[in-house]
Parts: C-alpha cells; structure tokens; sequence
C-alpha cells in the first residue's frame, strides 16, 4: 500500500528525534581566554644560620643586620631578614659505638647528655647509634621527654663491626630532614661523637655533601681521635689526619663546628658550647639577584663589615646551597 505523504514526513520526523537522543553530548570548547594561567612561582630564598665567634671562641651576640655583608658565587646580595634569637632546634645526637669506643663508651654517653642538658621546651631530640652500615639503629625517634632520652643514652653499648661514619651521617641527615617538626623558625642539625674513623661506608663522601647542600642541616662533632694512629689493633697509620679531614669538612660544609678534647673536663666544655651554639645563632635571609632555579650548587660567604679597631671575630655559616625547584634554600 503506498504511502502518503503525511505519513513519510511523520516517520521521517521521528527517525531524526531518535537518532539526536541517541547522540553523544558535546562539550564546546574552552575560548582561549577561559584558561587558568599558571601561577607565578614564588622567589628563590635563602635561609642561613650564622654563629659569630670572638678571639676566645665564645658566641658574639650584640651584632646588628647592617654589620653583616653576604656574597653568592663572589656577588653581593642584599639582607631582607634578620633575626637573633633563640630558635627551637630539631637535633639527632649521632654516637659511634664501633669497638674501637670500647674504653670511651661513658665519655660518649656523658657528651651526649651535656648536649642534650641545654634543650629548651620546644626542642626535639633523637638518639641514634651506628657501628657498621648495616647497624644504624635509632634508639629513640624524636621527643621532648627528656627521660626517654636518658633512658636511650643508658642503652647504647659498644658491638664490632666495620665503622660507617659517613652511613650513619648520611641515614641520619635524611631522618632529620623527613621527619622533624615542620616551620620556618627551627633549626636542624646533628650532634656526632665519634672518633671519626670511617673503615666500610656504602655512601662516598661526595653523596653525603650532596645531600648536606641539598638541606639545612648543620653538623656538629665531637672527634674523639686521640687514640687514633696508635698500634692499638683497631687503627692504621694516618688514620687520625684522615679523621679529622672527614670531621672538619663535614662542620664546614654546614656551618657547625667540631672540637677535639683530650682530657675529661673538654669533653663537658665542648658539649657546652654545643647545646649553647645551637641556639644562639642569627638568621638571615635574603633573595639571590641570580633567580635561576637550575639545581646547582651556589657558594656562599658571610662577612662582617670592617670597622677600624674592632676585635677579631670569625663568622661561621654554611658553604653553600642548591639552587632547588622548591624555590627555597
């Protein structure tokens, strides 16, 4: 039977209704005025600890911002913050107990504990011991109770096994980077005892600087090496000058210090100017003129402006940085 008309034209209106519902929607597409920008990324920074010492070694602490002058990569930078306060600190006491300890292993203890008799309130602590690279071992992970550091202290204890300084210096450096307390105003850094001797690290000591300018951490040591260089079993010839080269570049890498007492009573006076070192610092900030974020490694100085007869002082801060992603150094 043919079709009429009328009805062709209802068929074919109904056909087009069904295939536009089956049709997939479609999104029109953004103008090129509706894309979000990207954010502008924020200035490179630089955060720096600096310690001021007289000629007898003790702390300066009346300096101003405008008697300090620092220099990236030999260019001058100008200050834009400057503190001198005491800051919380976020610390790991880092103890040899390798057997070659074995006859000083209460002087270790009795260090640490001078260090950690000068925490304030908001101060963190952790204890780590180390002797060989498989035996890096926290004995108490970061508190403020200052029992439980007591209690860790009393439990290191001396066991045999091929020394791994720059392991124990390396594990501990990322420990503290990764899991002390967050915010701009606290300081962090390692508090090493050790006679400085390192015999089977993992890590070379190029790995371990690397990751020491990649951070903030200062690195203070107390190098027990008076019985290094001796025929004792546990040493060899020059393995003192090689002890206190690791130890001394390790403090000048990051702005810390290192003391190398011989009688008892140096043992408390260098765990003294530690626990008062890490809190009598300033800060200082300021923006490089060099804004390149390209991951290397800029030198830094800090200086103190000449001013006719004024004492000898040393000033004392970390080397360098890297000029990271993050924006801030």
């Amino acid at each position: 039977m043919p079709t009429s008309p009328k009805l062709r034209l209802l068929i074919l209106f109904f056909s087009l209704f069904i295939c536009a519902a089956r049709a997939p929607a479609q999104t029109p597409a953004p103008s090129p005025a509706a894309a979000t920008p990207s954010p502008t990324p924020a200035p490179l920074t630089v955060r720096l600890n600096v310690l001021v010492l007289d000629k007898r070694d003790a702390p300066v602490g009346d300096l101003r911002q405008e008697d300090f002058q620092v220099l990236e990569d030999g260019a001058a930078q100008t200050i834009t913050s400057f503190a001198r306060e005491e800051t919380p600190v976020s610390y790991a006491l880092v103890m040899d107990n390798t057997g070659s300890m074995r006859t000083q292993l209460n002087q270790v203890i009795e260090a640490g504990a001078g260090v950690m008799a000068g925490n304030r309130a908001e101060d963190e602590t952790a204890v780590i011991r180390f002797v060989s690279s498989d035996t890096i071992e926290r004995v108490q992970d970061f508190t403020t109770e200052r029992a439980r550091l007591t209690k860790a202290l009393g439990e290191l204890y001396v066991q045999g096994g091929q020394s791994a300084v720059i392991d124990a210096v390396y594990m501990a450096a990322r420990y503290v980077m990764e899991e002390s307390r967050r915010g701009e105003n606290r300081r962090r850094a390692l508090v090493l005892v050790t006679d400085g001797e390192d015999r089977k690290s993992f890590y070379k000591l190029d790995a371990l600087l690397n990751l020491l300018r990649a951070s903030d951490v200062q690195v203070f040591a107390i190098g027990m090496v008076q019985d290094l260089g001796r025929d004792s079993g546990f040493t060899h010839p020059g393995a003192r000058a090689k002890a206190v080269k690791l130890l001394d570049t390790l403090a000048e890498e990051t702005g810390g210090r290192v003391f190398y007492p011989k009688k008892p009573e140096e043992f408390q006076a260098a765990a003294a100017a530690i626990r008062d070192e890490l809190h009598t610092q300033y800060v200082i900030g300021y923006t490089p003129t060099n804004q390149t974020r390209d991951g290397k490694y800029r030198k830094v100085q800090v200086k103190l402006a000449d001013k006719p007869g004024a004492e000898k002082r040393t000033v004392i801060t970390r080397a360098g940085y890297v000029a990271a992603p993050d924006g801030t150094k």
